[in-house]
């Protein structure tokens, strides 16, 4: 779990300077990251796509 735990903390960091890309994409790095990873539920993932989506960091 210790990888999860480094990417949304970078994630938190980036955001809390305002460097709302930098965040993002990190975010989408974890949501990544839980879907290939087992014992992560979907909520997780939906948490971070969501994060990164308010950042400006998901185009369609």
């Amino acid at each position: 779990m210790e990888v999860i735990d480094h990417l949304h903390r970078f994630a938190e960091l980036f955001e809390a300077r305002g460097q709302r890309q930098q965040a993002a994409e990190y975010y989408i790095k974890s949501a990544e990251f839980t879907k290939k990873t087992d014992g992560f539920e979907q909520a997780s993932i939906d948490n971070f796509m969501q994060k990164a989506e308010e950042l400006g960091g998901v185009k369609d």
